[in-house]
């Protein structure tokens, strides 16, 4: 008597499974959902992965389609730590940024470069945190290890870089934010 019997502890069939979950409020239909984090990895400098992030700043913040799928339109902070301003203004053009036209609503694509505007960011997530205003924006940051070697966490430190992300991650799903990590394979 008295313990649990072993049909509690039994799988569950999936279509009962999928009923717990809670509801998905996607950015980009079906890949990317809201209130998450991400991390977009690839091999340095030969994979693309500025470029296609930079288009994919720009197709949410515009709520354009991104790669065939719908977008959730939303404000898009892009913040650059590899090349500078000239660099990341190259790229947009690359992926076909075009200024929007006077008679549309402006666009809500901002571009920081540098550690003040990653700052100011978290320090914008955790203001609205705290008064519980959210904030669903979605924050690409190129790249994750500038960040982390930025704020002394060492990137091979595999605990201190969960406690990093899992800090980051508290204030997506507190805001409703993403965070889009692009990271380079050492």
């Amino acid at each position: 008597g008295g313990g649990a019997s072993l049909q509690e502890h039994a799988p569950v069939p999936m279509h009962l499974f999928v009923l717990r979950a809670r509801p998905t409020h996607w950015v980009v239909d079906g890949r990317i959902a809201g209130s998450a984090s991400l991390i977009f990895a690839g091999l340095a400098k030969a994979a693309k992965k500025t470029l296609l992030a930079l288009h994919l700043a720009n197709c949410v913040g515009r709520g354009w389609p991104w790669l065939g799928r719908a977008t959730a339109k939303r404000e898009v902070i892009f913040l650059g730590f590899e090349g500078g301003d000239e660099f990341l203004a190259m790229r947009s053009l690359e992926i076909g940024y075009v200024a929007p036209r006077e008679d549309e609503m402006s666009e809500l694509l901002s571009v920081g470069v540098g550690m003040e505007k990653y700052e100011w960011t978290i320090a914008e997530m955790r203001r609205r945190v705290e008064v519980g205003e959210k904030w669903p924006v979605l924050v690409i940051v190129d790249t994750l290890s500038q960040v982390l070697a930025l704020r002394g966490v060492d990137e091979n430190d595999n605990v201190k870089v969960t406690k990093f992300l899992q800090e980051h991650d508290v204030l997506a799903q507190k805001t409703g934010a993403v965070w889009f990590w692009i990271h380079h394979f050492g």
